[in-house]
C-alpha cells in the first residue's frame, strides 16, 4: 500500500495487523474482518502521508475559495451552474429512459460533452471521433446500463467501444453515468481524485489504477459517500455529487 507493507494474522479477535515501512509502524490493530482491518490500516497509511491535511483541511479550503458554500452565487456561477446545464441537455436530448430503444444517439451524446470542460481538450478530440462513429450507440448504450446498475457489463461495453478511439479512460466512462444520476453515481478525474484523497486520507490514492476495474468505482463511490458525510457533520449541505465532485476537485487541484 503506497510505500508501506501490510502483514495480517486470525487472531481471537477475528484478525489482527499492521502496516509498516523503513521509517515508520503502525501499532498492532484487530478487527472482526479482514475488510474491516484493512479499513483500518488504510486510515492510519493514509493520515501519515506527508500531503495529509485531512476532512478538516479539505473543508476549510473549500469555505476559504467559497465563503458560502454550496448554495452561494460564487460558487454555483464558478462550478455548478455549467455542469447542471449539461445535465439538463442530457435529459432532454437523451434520456435515460428511452437510451436502450433509440439510435443515432452520437450527436447528441457529444453536445452533452461539449457543454463542460471535465475532459481535456485531447479527450475531447477522441469522444468525437468516438461518437461519430459506428460505435456511438454502442458507447451510450452501454453508459446507461451502467447507470441503471450493471456496472460491470456496463463498463465492459463502454470499453470495448472506446478503445479503437483511444478513450476508455475514467473521464470518459465515467461523464454521461455522472449526469444522469447525479445522486448515484461521480465523475472521475483521476489525478486531482488520487491526490483529495491522500489529503484526507482515503484509500483511494492505492486503489486507483488506469485499467478500467469495477473495484476503482466502488472505491470512488465510497471517497464520496465519506465527503457527504464529512461535509454535512460540518454544516455544508451539497446537493448531490456534481457538489461534491466540486468540492473533490477544490481540496485536490488548489494549492
Amino acid at each position: 500500500m503506497g510505500e508501506f507493507t501490510l502483514r495480517f494474522r486470525e487472531s481471537l479477535e477475528g484478525f489482527s495487523g499492521l502496516a509498516f515501512n523503513a521509517n515508520r509502524r503502525s501499532e498492532v490493530m484487530h478487527a472482526s474482518s479482514l475488510e474491516k482491518l484493512r479499513a483500518k490500516l488504510s486510515n492510519f497509511v493514509g493520515r501519515v502521508h506527508p500531503n495529509y491535511f485531512g476532512w478538516d483541511g479539505a473543508y476549510q479550503r473549500f469555505v476559504g475559495v467559497f465563503p458560502g458554500g454550496f448554495h452561494s452565487d460564487d460558487y454555483k456561477s464558478a462550478e455548478r451552474n455549467y455542469k447542471e446545464d449539461a445535465r439538463k441537455l442530457l435529459e432532454e436530448r437523451l434520456p435515460l429512459s428511452s437510451v436502450q430503444s433509440n439510435s443515432g444517439m452520437g450527436e447528441a451524446a457529444l453536445a452533452v460533452f461539449r457543454k463542460t470542460n471535465l475532459l481535456s481538450p485531447f479527450e475531447q478530440t477522441r469522444i468525437q471521433a468516438l461518437l461519430r462513429s459506428r460505435r456511438a450507440d454502442d458507447f451510450v448504450r452501454a453508459a446507461a446500463t451502467f447507470t441503471l446498475g450493471d456496472r460491470a457489463n456496463g463498463l465492459r461495453s463502454m470499453e470495448h467501444a472506446a478503445l479503437e478511439y483511444d478513450v476508455a479512460k475514467w473521464t470518459a466512462i465515467s461523464y454521461l453515468p455522472y449526469l444522469w444520476a447525479p445522486t448515484v453515481h461521480m465523475f472521475l478525474k483521476p489525478e486531482v481524485t488520487r491526490d483529495c484523497a491522500e489529503r484526507v486520507g482515503h484509500e483511494f490514492q492505492y486503489k486507483y489504477e488506469p485499467a478500467l476495474n469495477p473495484s476503482v468505482y466502488e472505491s470512488l463511490i465510497d471517497l464520496t459517500h465519506t465527503a457527504k458525510a464529512e461535509l454535512e457533520a460540518r454544516g455544508a449541505l451539497p446537493s448531490d455529487n456534481i457538489d461534491i465532485q466540486s468540492f473533490i476537485w477544490i481540496a485536490g487541484k488548489y494549492e
